[in-house]
């Protein structure tokens, strides 16, 4: 129940995000937002299917296609898409475009393959978190070259989208004499990225099982934290570009799938809630942007016209 209630959350923000996002592409000022609503709608059903597939646990054959559905759409293919518009719209650069666009699409659909063919274990387990006794199962793989390639794949893009962002909101901000980027770095940014690169490691030990809650709790106050610094500097002080919410949210849809396949899908599901979260408030941005700009064009023309008579 808790983890349907979490799961209808996210899909429901992620696709009326991708739809407002879709429904905007031509007024936002930025290229090819139509990949971004892509993603979002991806994504959102790949984390539909986790929920259903809950439905047919004592099917194993419905529970692993359904489970195999989702992974491949959410995790090796809406990446594509995402990676992409960040490229495109944060590094100025063609060639560095180029650089990081194709590696990142060979190894996704590199990844995808992995989500589909090779064999997998299945494992089930009671379901933390929830009111009423409940299993859950998760899949890791058996082939220990696809545990490391899904741990690199998430590792490698989580952190260059992470920190093409934050240069590019650190570049173009660098006219703001304030610390926000600073503090950014060094109080949210440096922790996640060193969250993201012990995650998949700390949860394959012996030990983790035992302390498992706390860590989630931990992994849930530094975003709750992140949530509201980032919205602090970005939509009250706009000392940060929104890109930070932009590349924040889709990395927070990626690196927590590490917890879902090694240790308990629900763990991965509370962390993609603020994935949805940081793209819902970029829409918000951008929209209210271009909102405050139609208002002072209005103000502008009816002051003219006012001259003119």
């Amino acid at each position: 129940m808790f983890t349907g209630l979490v799961i209808a959350v996210t899909v429901v923000l992620l696709w009326f995000t991708s739809y407002r996002l879709y429904k905007a592409r031509n007024i936002i000022k930025r290229e090819k937002v139509e990949w971004l609503a892509l993603s979002s709608f991806m994504a959102g059903f790949g984390i539909f299917c986790y929920g259903i597939r809950s439905l047919f646990i004592d099917l194993p054959a419905v529970d692993l296609f359904i489970y195999r559905l989702g992974i491949t759409v959410h995790l090796g293919l809406s990446f594509i898409p995402a990676s992409l518009f960040i490229y495109r719209n944060f590094i100025s650069s063609k060639s560095l475009q180029r650089i990081l666009g194709w590696p990142t699409v060979i190894a996704s659909l590199i990844f995808a393959y992995g989500c589909v063919f090779p064999p997998i274990r299945r494992v089930v387990k009671m379901a933390p978190f929830e009111p009423f006794p409940m299993r859950m199962t998760n899949y890791p793989w058996i082939e220990i070259i696809w545990k490391n390639i899904f741990i690199w794949f998430c590792i490698i893009v989580s952190v260059i989208l992470l920190w093409t962002v934050f240069y590019y909101s650190a570049k173009n901000r660098k006219g703001t004499k304030t610390a926000s980027h600073r503090n950014l770095a060094i109080f949210l940014l440096i922790p996640l990225t060193i969250v993201v690169l012990i995650m998949p490691f700390a949860a394959l030990q012996d030990w983790y099982g035992t302390w498992q809650n706390i860590f989630v709790y931990f992994y849930l106050a530094i975003s709750a934290i992140l949530i509201w610094m980032v919205s602090y500097y970005v939509g009250k002080k706009k000392e940060a570009d929104v890109s930070l919410y932009y590349g924040l949210g889709v990395i927070y849809l990626l690196f927590p799938a590490m917890l879902c396949i090694f240790c308990t899908p629900i763990f991965a599901r509370l962390l993609y809630v603020p994935g949805a979260i940081f793209l819902f408030l970029a829409f918000r941005m951008d929209a209210k942007a271009i909102e405050e700009e139609t208002l002072e064009r209005s103000k502008t023309e009816a002051f003219v016209e006012t001259v003119r008579q």
